[in-house]
């Protein structure tokens, strides 16, 4: 076959036996190359088969009648008689006419366009060349057909050996150029994917040897490097194409990859932890931080980290008051600062926690507080809790841990 219009040779010497539907799918096949530019030859029918082709109607357009010698060379005589009329010469001739100096660049892009269109069956024989790769045949057209405007926009007429010699090779360099770059999940590099195909080649050639199948040390020798690249290039095969995560792993709709795959990561809030306040820790006094890091990364009571640090258990415990204000304002920066009236938690690691504003009731005495001798009135007292230190004190475990 040369280039689009070329023949295809169906060899039916040995058939000795087909039905009617091996004549419509022969029929068909033959439609479909015809749509592609090609033609099929269905060449050495004998007998019955004979017979079945010229009932069905498509002898004569398969030439059944002649042998396979006769058929080959009635196509090659006709590739030499179309080769340069009917595709090469017409795509070079629109081109020189689009090139033309007195051409509007409205006409320009019509010549262009209609060149494209001729040269169409070109970009679907080349892109089927490529079928057993990962994209879909649709896909590797379009990519082919790419490659075919970028190949009859940069053609000169007045350069080269004509059409053909410079359009496939700038569709077929366009095609691997998508395989390469656009078809990989996670791409290695080139060196990498150059020697899988390497591999890939020399497979089949050492597959034949008797007796065994071949090693990594035999690809590696054959290719010329050495076996850890070629298990690189191997693994990397992985990469190329990808699951769904909600793909079903049995032939129920549940469970999904989706449903079984990945887990919550506890580092994250560990980490969202040490960003929000290991710098406000780092910038506590020497003093509160020892303090902060016996009771909340040792578990020592309020008793124990005094005598270890020479202080009163009271100093201590106001000591984890203020770190663990600090902590919480910088956690909820729009929680207000506790004020200097509020009562704080007898416990402050979190074992007592009340939250919330709370009002305290005090009665005056006999000799009443008013203006008036022996008024008895009520006086409130409005304190505000400090936040809950249930969260502060588990993110500072976390950090402290």
């Amino acid at each position: 076959m040369a280039g689009p219009g070329g023949p295809v040779v169906v060899d039916l010497t040995k058939v000795r036996l087909i039905d009617a539907a091996i004549a419509r799918a022969l029929r068909n096949a033959g439609g479909r190359l015809a749509r592609d530019g090609l033609r099929l030859v269905a060449a050495g029918a004998t007998g019955q088969p004979l017979e079945v082709l010229e009932i069905v109607g498509i002898a004569k357009q398969l030439r059944a009648d002649l042998t396979v010698p006769e058929a080959i060379l009635e196509c090659r005589q006709s590739v030499r008689e179309s080769s340069h009329t009917p595709f090469d010469a017409q795509v070079h001739q629109l081109v020189a006419r689009a090139r033309a100096v007195d051409v509007s660049p409205e006409s320009c892009a019509e010549l262009l366009n209609e060149a494209i269109e001729t040269a169409l069956p070109l970009a679907r024989t080349l892109a089927r060349q490529y079928r057993g790769a990962v994209e879909t045949s649709d896909d590797l057209m379009q990519v082919a057909a790419l490659g075919l405007v970028n190949a009859v926009h940069g053609y000169d007429p007045d350069w080269g050996n004509g059409f053909l010699a410079y359009a496939v090779p700038t569709i077929r360099g366009t095609i691997r150029r998508h395989l390469r770059d656009y078809t990989w999940i996670l791409r290695p590099s080139r060196p990498v994917q150059e020697t899988r195909n390497a591999a890939s080649s020399a497979w089949p050639e050492l597959a034949q040897t008797p007796g065994r199948t071949p090693t990594t040390q035999d690809l590696a020798t054959w290719i010329g490097t050495d076996d850890r690249r070629v298990e690189e290039a191997a693994a990397v095969a992985a990469g190329r194409q990808g699951g769904s995560l909600d793909s079903t792993l049995t032939m129920e709709p549940v469970p999904t990859w989706h449903d079984v795959t990945g887990a919550e990561d506890g580092a994250f809030e560990r980490l969202e932890h040490r960003m929000v306040l290991g710098p406000v820790i780092a910038a506590l006094p020497a003093q509160d931080r020892a303090i902060l890091a016996l009771r909340m990364g040792t578990d020592l009571t309020q008793a124990q980290i005094g005598e270890r640090l020479g202080t009163s258990q009271m100093g201590v415990s106001r000591s984890l008051t203020r770190t663990l204000n600090t902590l919480s304002a910088a956690l909820d920066p729009g929680t207000p600062a506790p004020r200097p009236t509020d009562r704080p938690n007898r416990d402050l690691s979190g074992h007592r926690d009340r939250t919330g504003p709370r009002t305290i009731r005090r009665r005056a005495g006999p000799g009443g507080t008013g203006n008036r001798p022996g008024e008895r009135r009520h006086t409130s007292i409005h304190c505000s809790r400090p936040r809950s230190r249930s969260g502060v004190t588990a993110a500072a475990r976390c950090l402290l841990r």
